[in-house]
């Protein structure tokens, strides 16, 4: 995994804490100090709002995350190595051609690709262009797919999903009178990001700041809009004070950006909207420590995936018990949850220190 050492200064927004207490007293003061480290790290921190889709981490292709997401995706189960080959040898990003592939054909279902073997919705010019090409083989369907796609990318010039979608779903075209073509971009740059992140011809959401061994979980954004500790919350009518477990970590444009690893481990949960957390994902890092991210727009990487620090996790969102679009981020030492900032903080130092 390659490490991005960033130089910032880190200036945090806090909110939430409420009352002084013999713990709050020591939150407060771990608050101070990060400022003053910050405050000495130099350059004032910039916050990188990522136009286009998500790249990879590394740069380089996800082995992990490709196989898991095709192994979902019906009758492209098994291709990665056939799309990877494909596309070396026309110059595109095997991400971007797996994540067409994939929405095209509806995860490897549609008639197309089952009876056509035609995962790139190609018309047969014999016809007119009114009927799908048929394929004898899946690989010749691909491959014809990869001829495609390395005409409109390498020759005309269509490198980013939102240049592809123009010309494969165009917006207010005649033939979609229900506006789906509107689905194109979003839903292939989300599918890009399940599958880890664009190798070629993207921008990244945010440098991810990674210092030794560990991650910012949300590179977008550094602001933490609600510290770990007792708060005072109405339920039902009833003031009554609670522990907020985690940090919650949001800030400008923050809705659909990536959320990444704090450290490397194994995906042991990936639930879709489980109570208040909503969409999210517990990882285990070994010798007993875990961390949880909550609130994610849509589910996030699978159980059982191998995550290094700073990989891909999902997206920023607002489901479950959420009032706006935030990570919600925990960590529990030996199943009890701990301050997360005793884990966060170290990183926040050390960038400002490089």
């Amino acid at each position: 995994m390659a490490k991005k050492m960033v130089q910032r200064k880190i200036v945090l927004w806090l909110g939430g804490l409420i009352g002084i207490s013999g713990f709050g007293i020591i939150v407060l003061v771990m608050i101070v100090v990060l400022l003053i480290v910050g405050i000495a790290g130099g350059s004032a921190s910039q916050t990188v709002n990522g136009g286009g889709s998500y790249c990879s981490v590394t740069g380089e292709v996800n082995h992990d995350l490709m196989d898991s997401t095709l192994a979902g995706a019906g009758k492209l189960a098994g291709t990665k190595d056939m799309i990877i080959q494909l596309s070396s040898e026309k110059g595109i990003d095997p991400v971007l051609f797996a994540a067409i592939a994939i929405h095209e054909t509806g995860y490897g279902t549609s008639n197309a690709i089952v009876n056509k073997n035609n995962p790139g919705g190609l018309m047969n010019p014999a016809t007119g262009s009114r009927e799908l090409y048929v394929f004898d083989t899946l690989e010749e369907g691909l491959r014809g797919m990869a001829n495609t796609l390395h005409n409109r990318i390498i020759k005309d010039g269509l490198v980013t999903i939102e240049d592809l979608g123009s010309v494969y779903a165009p917006v207010g075209a005649g033939n979609d009178p229900n506006g789906l073509n509107g689905h194109w971009v979003p839903n292939v740059t989300s599918i890009a990001e399940e599958l880890g992140g664009l190798t070629m011809n993207c921008e990244q959401g945010g440098d991810v700041l990674i210092v030794g061994d560990k991650a910012w979980p949300v590179p977008s954004t550094k602001t933490i809009t609600s510290v770990y500790g007792f708060r005072t919350i109405k339920v039902n009518g009833v003031w009554q004070s609670r522990l907020h477990a985690g940090v919650d970590i949001a800030g400008g444009n923050v809705n659909g950006k990536p959320i990444v690893s704090y450290a490397a481990g194994v995906v042991t949960k990936s639930q879709n909207h489980a109570g208040g957390w909503g969409n999210h994902v517990v990882i285990d890092h070994g010798g007993g420590v875990q961390t949880l991210y909550a609130h994610m727009i849509e589910k996030g990487v699978p159980v059982g995936t191998q995550v290094n620090a700073g990989s891909y996790l999902g997206r920023v969102g607002s489901t479950g018990n959420s009032t706006g679009p935030h990570l919600h981020f925990e960590v529990y030492v030996n199943g009890q949850t701990v301050d997360p900032m005793l884990y966060l903080t170290p990183i926040l130092a050390g960038a400002s220190e490089s």
